[in-house]
Order: structure tokens, then sequence, then C-alpha cells
């Protein structure tokens, strides 16, 4: 049994979460959370700037007193972001609404919440689950939890080749099927 706090997705269910998701904006906000393992408060506050397309890398401005931290972007994940870039041709931040204006916590929740609903999934779970889900899966896969829970740091998959092949390695097939 799983000591683990958070309920969680399997991998099958994030991808039938992210397959109901049509609408590419929606899409990108939650393959980034399941991807990146990037908070909400991190993603409304994502700007244009942050975000590196050519070394798909993310950089996540740390608030008071937190570190700022590099994320690396699996090339699906990256694709989905171009393709939005594109389509939406957001100004300042990654996210805006038709206002210009950064997205809100509660609408990333919405979006969270509609796409759970569309998949179908009968499961009590949050924003935040679909952010350890990853982890929680590469867990049940066998990893190492050191490893695991070093993934969270981010910065150590950025330095350890082994850990960041094994991050890309999974993540891409897990979304390789969207």
């Amino acid at each position: 049994m799983s000591r683990n706090p958070f309920k969680t997705l399997s991998e099958h269910e994030v991808q039938k979460l992210l397959r109901s998701t049509t609408n590419l904006k929606h899409k990108c906000i939650l393959t980034l959370i399941y991807a990146t393992g990037i908070r909400n408060t991190e993603l409304t506050h994502l700007k244009l700037e942050d975000v590196d397309v050519m070394q798909n890398l993310i950089l996540i401005r740390g608030k008071q007193g937190q570190q700022t931290r590099v994320v690396m972007v699996v090339p699906r994940a990256m694709y989905l972001i171009r393709q939005y870039f594109l389509k939406y041709k957001p100004h300042l931040y990654v996210f805006e609404n038709p206002d210009g204006e950064r997205y809100s916590i509660s609408s990333f929740q919405q979006v969270f919440s509609r796409a759970l609903e569309r998949s179908g999934l009968d499961k009590n779970v949050t924003l935040n689950s679909l952010r350890m889900s990853l982890l929680e899966n590469l867990k049940y896969r066998g990893k190492k939890i050191r490893h695991v829970g070093e993934l969270m740091t981010y910065d150590h998959v950025v330095r350890e080749p082994d850990m960041r092949q094994l991050y890309f390695d999974r993540l891409n097939r897990s979304l390789s099927n969207l």
C-alpha cells in the first residue's frame, strides 16, 4: 500500500484526461503541469521570456525566499507550447485570458475539472494530483525513491545525465499517444 498522501492518476488515466481535452490552450496547461510538475501559482506567473523553445527549458522564478529553477520540457510538450504560441499569440504571460491578463489559479482548476469530467474518470483528484502523478508513475515502475524525490528538484535532473534520460524517455512515452 502506498504511503503517498496525494491521490494520483495512472499513466493511462493521464493519457485519457489529456486526450479528452480538445482546446489547445487547455491541453497545453494540463500537459505542462503533468510534464514539469509546475505549481499553479508558478504557472500563473510564467512569462513568455521564461520559456526557451529552442532548448526545451522553462525558467520558474522563485517568489520571495524561494529558489529559481530551470525545468526541462520534453519535446512533445514543447511542441504543444509552440503550437499554442502560434495560435493564441500571448503578449506577456504564457497563459492569458481574452483580456490579456494572466490566467488565474481558479481558471486552471476549472480546466482540470472539465477535463476530468469529459474523460469519464471517476476519481477524487485535484490539479495537484496531476502534478504529482508523473513522480508516482515513475515510482510505480520501480525507480528508486531517492531518484524520484530528486526529480522534484529538477536541478538534479539537469545535472545528472542518467536521470535526465530517464525523465525524458518516460515522459515522451507517456505523452506520445496524445
